[in-house]
């Protein structure tokens, strides 16, 4: 596994959209929802949901078609939470379809 170096044939708003997919657009979408309803700016309680939710909000924003101007560029860090992201795609994809949907949203219950 090569986590330094960002797959050249995916930029970071593809490989989001594929692992969210894996999610399922309803799933993401109330999950999101969720988070940002938690992360109120301007309180301790929502900075402290912002920290605990960084994942997932680092993987929405490439990821959101409303951004016109595109995603910064990843940060070293970035990148290779963007390799794991390409791999964990990967890999679904080789499993059978039924399988691989079930698995992702089990992971995105409780």
């Amino acid at each position: 596994m090569y986590l330094d170096a960002p797959a050249a044939d995916t930029d970071p708003t593809t490989a989001c959209r594929h692992f969210l997919s894996l999610a399922g657009t309803e799933s993401w979408s109330r999950r999101m929802a969720d988070i940002a309803e938690r992360a109120r700016p301007r309180s301790w309680m929502g900075r402290a949901a912002q920290q605990r939710h960084a994942l997932e909000l680092l993987l929405a924003r490439p990821a959101d078609p409303r951004d016109s101007a595109g995603p910064a560029a990843p940060n070293a860090a970035e990148q290779r939470i963007l390799a794991l992201v390409r791999e964990a795609v990967a890999l679904a994809d080789t499993l059978p379809r039924n399988r691989a949907s079930g698995c992702a949203s089990a992971c995105w219950r409780g």
